[in-house]
């Protein structure tokens, strides 16, 4: 009888288990493997993140309708990825020296003429440095503004699923772009930053752009408006449910202030 895999106890035939897929030959844990299953993760050209992350910006349209289309172990998951991008970005914004939103700001909604003004002032500030968060947060409502701008362009239909994990790799992308960002006001300071950052949002869409086009096989001027379209569709909807948002706590304060 041959050996066993390891983790599912199945009889082994070749490199790896067929059954759950683990390494046939697995050794003791080490510092050295440690550090060799680091490097592979982020340079494998086998799901490494290095790869992926190259060809996001080289072939980002032929990556992502290759990884729809079944090619799943050249590259990295683009949930999995864009969660260690965000966790990256979280971790060196919050160290970054610019400027952050603290809790003096909830206090001063009570000193606002307007309530709504007010609780829609802080929201906003809030929104802006909460990258973090707004990331994961407006993922459904681009995949929702990609699915109504592009679902039709191309012969291949994809569902909204497959649209959240168009959104993630391009949400990918800018994080990439954003976290690059981050070194200008450890360099220079704030203002410059905030002046790349205004720039960068038409770079953004470039990106996009060049992004569907490959995806989708369109042509540039199609990809071009499309993107922007979907860009403020996204926006807007996000916008429209802050509103929501914050009309339900303006009620919720004036009851209280009430009593």
């Amino acid at each position: 009888m041959g050996n066993k895999c390891k983790n599912c106890n199945t009889i082994l035939v070749g490199d790896f288990c067929h059954n759950c897929g683990q390494k046939s030959v697995t050794r003791r844990i080490t510092l050295k493997s440690l550090f060799r299953d680091l490097v592979h993760a982020f340079t494998s050209s086998d799901r490494g993140i290095l790869h992926t992350l190259i060809s996001l910006y080289t072939k980002p349209g032929e990556m992502i309708r290759l990884y729809l289309a079944g090619h799943r172990v050249r590259f990295f998951p683009p949930f999995t990825l864009m969660l260690i991008l965000t966790g990256f970005y979280g971790v060196i914004y919050h160290f970054a020296p610019i400027e952050h939103i603290t809790a003096e700001h909830l206090d001063n909604i009570s000193a606002e003429s307007d309530l709504h003004l007010g609780i829609w002032s802080y929201v906003v500030e809030w929104v802006s440095n909460s990258e973090t968060f707004m990331t994961l947060f407006m993922l459904p409502f681009s995949a929702l503004a990609f699915k109504w701008v592009f679902n039709g362009v191309s012969r291949i239909k994809y569902n909204f699923a497959e649209y959240l994990y168009i959104a993630a790799y391009i949400c990918s992308q800018r994080l990439i772009i954003r976290l690059l960002m981050l070194s200008i006001p450890f360099i220079w300071n704030e203002s410059i930053y905030n002046n790349v950052t205004n720039i960068m949002n038409v770079v953004y869409v470039i990106l996009i752009a060049w992004t569907t086009k490959g995806l989708f096989s369109i042509k540039v001027f199609s990809a071009a408006w499309r993107s922007v379209v979907m860009g403020l569709l996204s926006v807007f909807m996000l916008v429209v449910l802050l509103v929501i948002i914050i009309f339900i706590i303006s009620i919720q304060l004036s009851i209280y202030n009430a009593e």
